[in-house]
């Protein structure tokens, strides 16, 4: 069986969650997912974070300061943080 990008997404989550995890890193979590996956994987982000875990993406994707999904946000510019 072959899994979208979404269902690949929540596996490596769930799989964190299921090894207790101490952090998820996040490359470009949402980028090939459309608009109501990224919102159910930011749901699995936040469940994460419940427990009190880090959790560190790296993306280009503006959903997350849209749904107010970080504590902190950084952001690059020339390779500096501005």
């Amino acid at each position: 069986s072959n899994l979208s990008g979404g269902e690949r997404q929540r596996c490596a989550v769930a799989r964190a969650l299921s090894m207790d995890a101490d952090i998820i890193l996040a490359d470009e979590p949402t980028a090939n997912l459309d608009r109501q996956n990224a919102r159910a994987f930011l749901g699995l982000l936040e469940s994460f974070k419940a427990l009190k875990k880090s959790v560190i993406v790296a993306t280009h994707d503006s959903i997350f300061d849209e749904l107010g999904a970080t504590d902190r946000a950084l952001s690059l510019q020339n390779g500096e943080i501005v």
